[in-house]
Order: C-alpha cells, then structure tokens, then sequence
C-alpha cells in the first residue's frame, strides 16, 4: 500500500489547496487560549477547539477548574463515590475563593475510557451530574465549561470526523456534543499540560484557575466556513431539483400512459431514496449514530441502483451481444452485489461495535487489506461494460438514435466506474480508517469527504435520469390501448401497408397466395426467419420470410423504425 500513499500526496496537492483556499474564512479568528494557572505568576496558555461540526455559543469564562478523575473501577462511565471528608474538602476550597467565578471541569479521554465511557456525550453526563450532587452543593456555581484532553498518536488534530468517541454505537449512549460548551485540547497540549495536572493530585489539589474564551479550532474553520457550507447547499439545491423532477416526469408519463413497468420504475424509486439519505448525510455527517446510519444507506443505495442499471442495460444488449457474453456480464453483476453485500454487513458490524482491543485490529486489517478490492471490483465491472457499450457503438454506427443511446450509456458506466475508482483509492490511502493515527493534513481530510459528497450526488443524478431526461409530450407514435398495449404508430402502419402490397404482388406474380399476407412465417414454421440483432436493440425479434425476399426488406426497415420508437420512449 505504499505506492498509493504516494502517489496519492502527489495528485491531490493541488486539489487540497485550492479546497482549504476556499473554505479557509476570510475573517479568521486568532487562535484563542486555554490558561491554566498551577501557582501564583505562574500561568499557562494553550490553544483550543470547540465540538467538531457544532457552532458552540460565545464564551469568555474564568474562574475554577476540577480536575477529578473518574472511576477506573465503574462499568457505567461514573465519578468514585464522595464521603464527607471530600464534601468538606469541595466546601473549604470554594469559601477561600472569590464569589464571582465561572466553574469548569477538566477530563482526560484516557481515564474516561478506563471509566467505560463510550462517548464524549456519556462522560458529559457524569461530569454534570457530579456537578450538580457534589460542587454545586458545596457552593460552586453551575457548570459552564468542560475541558477535554487527550493524548495523540499522530500528527493529525484529534476531535476531528472520525474520531472515535464523537459516535456512540448503541442507541442507549447518547452522542454528539454535551449540553454544556466544550473545549477540546490537542495532543501536544495535552501532552505539555498533563505533567502539571499529575503533580498538582500528587500534591492532593486538585483545583486550579482558568480562563478561556471560545475558539472553532483548525476542524471547524474549515468545516463551518461559508465555502463549505456553500458546497453542501449546492449539491443539496442540486439534489432536490433533480429529485423532484424525476418525480413529476414518472407521473407525467404515467398520465401519458408511457410509463414503462419494467427494473427502471424501481430504479428511479430507489434512487430518490438514496438522494434524501445522502442530503441527510450532509448535514448529520457520520460523527454520530443517526448520521452514520444514513451513510450506511446512502451507500448501499448508491451501489445496489448501479447494479440494478447494469442489468438493466444487459438486458437491453442481449440482442446485440452473444449469448455466453451476456451471461458473463450477468454472473459478475451478481458476483459484485454478493462481494457487495459482505462488505455491508462488515461494515454494520463495526458501526455498531465499540472497536476496542481486538476489534479494532479486526477493522484495521479489514479496511486496509480487503475493503479497497471491494470497491475495486465494482470499479472494474462498469468498467467493463464501458467498453462493452463502445463496441455497440461501433457495430450500430449505421444506427443514429441507437447509437446515441449507447454513447450515453458508455459514459454513465465510465462514469460509474470512476466513482468506484477515487472510493477504493480513498480506502487504500486511509489504511486503517481511522484518522487519529495518521499523518493527513485538515486539508486532505476535508477533500476525502467533498470527494464521498460528490460521488452520492453524481450517482444520484444518473440513476435519477434512467427513464430519460427530456420533458414527456403526448406522442401520435405512442398511444394506450383498453388493454394497455403499445399500439404501433404511423411510420409502423404504413411499412405494414406497404408490406402488404408487395407481399400480394409477389403472390399474383407466383400465381399462388399465402394465409399470411404479411410476408412474416409463423414461429413453428420450419423456415424461421433470422432477425437482424442490430436493427432490433429491445428484444422484439422481427421474423422475415426467406420466401419474400422485397418483403424482407421492407421487414428490416420495419424493425428499426420500431426500435427508433422504443428508443423514442425511453428517453
């Protein structure tokens, strides 16, 4: 995987820098401070973040900060239970404070997790019920700050998209941010002021002063600034237009009686689902459980309508391709919903574990190794068909509409196959997934999501416009009979006319006449004719006598001018 870490940083410098130069807010806040105060004149400041993705109300606080650990013994994420020795200890250091102070706690993620605490959100919830049971009671006014710190193992700040405790997998642990303002340290802080809080406990004091005014931090000067709120909104506008267009062209033409009852309908109905998921998504973001579900689906929505397109189209080609040829694009089609749908269930797995010890190898091997060839795959299949549709191009290149039709679909497969393609190099490049431990700058991160946003619209869109894109007109060539069949239209009438003329005429010239008087044999006859798989792309095989060689030409011609009318009717 060392090649694609490469050559990745290679061929998205550009792109990273023209995304951080757009999102980066044109009024950026100096990075506000974090002071800590271990003795008198002797004073500490570290930059800060606020809640990932979250615009924290303004703040300018100062006062007292606990820096109680919680209990490393607790299953439930808990604080030690408090005796009265402590309660009188909380009493006497608030009365030899200054009444008018804010109150903060500070907690270091390490012991959280030593605690069973699953969440950012769980652990505020302990912090703020032994506020209100021990603090307040003991005089401290309410809780107006928590402190999070937390030790890194790479470069890349931490709280950001991925990190683990943003997301709770259990719908009994709540996540996303506390109900009161966070302050987020990163790891060289945490690792500088760590030292200082060890020693102030050794020393039985656990009680310091602070001061600290709110700041986004390098996550959210990126991810709420207008720029990228401006992406979100136009691949949003984009999404709905198309969504409810595709919904007023399906009644329309069911009005019109051309609505096609075939795999498209369910298509176009999957797809305006997987649209709204993926604008769920954009505004949820995977940092929490109902946002990573609606990434879930989006997902699967996205791939499953593809495949549903793909066979849709071998469908259509069956005619024009050999048989085994079909079958094999058929069998991989399968191949890739089954591989597809492995990765699914994985990914369920680990959306709803807490990836602790083994797990998290499980999903680190999993992510690096065998996802990337999942998406590799699908990338190789539309891929395939790609080059599948130009070769109809160039065997219909006598046949304009049928030709055009194969254009489009060359491109949408093409299409397809690069969004496979960036998503499988995007799971190569983040290895384990998980971005706490890696090396990537804001900016490469923030273009890893913009590329995911793209993707579900691109294939939302094309999947959206598979009954056509052009607005439905009342049709002569296309009517609706009382039994709901496609009657022919008038080009089809007058070949038939004139098949049958020319049919009568070689009848009277052979001085005998036929009971079929449209030249066409019958289906158990012995002599079958031999359809022409180029003029007829949807499958209506055209039988021609052998015996009527003018009535065979008029029959070819007769063929592609009802494929002209199909092909009419699906765009």
């Amino acid at each position: 995987m060392l090649f694609p870490r490469i050559w990745s940083r290679q061929l998205f410098t550009t792109a990273v820098f023209i995304l951080v130069t757009l999102f980066q807010p044109s009024d950026r806040l100096v990075h506000a401070r974090f002071t800590a105060t271990w003795a008198p004149g002797n004073s500490t400041s570290y930059p800060s973040m606020d809640y990932y993705n979250h615009r924290t109300p303004y703040y300018s606080l100062a006062g007292t900060i606990v820096t109680w650990s919680l209990d490393g013994n607790s299953t439930a994420c808990e604080y030690p239970p408090v005796n009265d020795a402590i309660r009188r200890y909380f009493k006497n250091t608030r009365e030899s404070m200054a009444q008018k102070q804010d109150s903060a706690m500070m907690i270091f993620w390490s012991d959280a997790m030593n605690a069973n605490c699953n969440t950012i959100a769980q652990a505020a919830l302990a912090a703020e019920r032994f506020s209100k049971d021990v603090l307040e009671k003991a005089g401290y006014p309410p809780l107006g700050l928590l402190v999070f710190a937390a030790h890194a193992a790479g470069k890349l700040p931490l709280w950001g998209p991925k990190m683990l405790p943003l997301r709770s997998v259990d719908p009994s642990v709540p996540d996303g941010p506390p109900n009161v303002p966070a302050l987020f340290l990163d790891g060289k802080e945490t690792s500088a002021i760590y030292p200082y809080i060890v020693e102030k406990n050794q020393e039985r004091n656990i009680i310091l002063s602070f001061a600290a005014t709110q700041e986004s931090g390098p996550w959210n000067d990126i991810y709420l600034s207008d720029g990228f709120l401006a992406l979100i909104w136009v691949l949003t506008t984009v999404l709905v237009i198309a969504t409810l267009y595709a919904i007023a062209r399906v009644l329309r033409l069911n009005s019109l009686g051309q609505l096609s009852n075939d795999i498209r309908l369910p298509i176009v109905v999957l797809s305006v689902v997987c649209s709204m998921a993926s604008i769920a998504n954009f505004f949820l973001t995977s940092s929490t459980l109902v946002g990573r579900c609606f990434s879930i689906i989006a997902n699967l929505l996205s791939v499953l309508v593809f495949d549903m397109l793909l066979w849709h189209w071998s469908v259509r080609g069956r005619n024009v391709f050999s048989r085994p040829l079909v079958i094999a694009f058929r069998m991989t089609i399968i191949c890739h919903v089954l591989l597809y749908f492995c990765h699914l269930g994985f990914d369920i797995y680990l959306a709803s574990s807490w990836l602790k010890g083994s797990k998290a190898t499980i999903s680190m091997v999993y992510k690096r190794y065998i996802q990337p060839f999942v998406f590799l795959f699908g990338a190789v299949v539309f891929a395939a068909f790609g080059a599948w549709f130009i070769r109809a191009i160039y065997q219909l290149r006598n046949h304009s509409k049928a030709r055009l039709r194969f254009i489009q679909l060359s491109t949408f497969s093409f299409l397809a196959s690069a969004t496979f393609s960036i998503t499988s190099t995007k799971a190569m490049i983040t290895g384990s997934g998980d971005q706490t431990v890696t090396d990537y700058t804001v900016g490469q991160i923030v273009f890893f999501d913009v590329s995911d946003m793209i993707i579900l619209s691109v294939r939302s869109l094309v999947c959206l416009g598979v009954l056509g894109v052009t607005w439905p007109r009342p049709s002569q060539d296309i009517i609706t009979s009382a039994k709901g069949m496609r009657a022919p239209g008038w080009s089809t009438r007058m070949w038939r006319h004139l098949n049958s003329i020319m049919s009568t005429k070689h009848s009277s010239r052979g001085g005998n006449t036929t009971g079929n008087i449209t030249g066409m044999t019958s289906i158990q006859s012995p002599n079958r004719a031999q359809y022409n798989p180029r003029a007829n792309l949807l499958g209506e095989e055209t039988t021609i006598g052998i015996n009527t060689m003018g009535a065979s030409i008029l029959m070819k011609l007769q063929a592609v001018d009802e494929c002209d009318t199909s092909l009419d009717a699906e765009g």
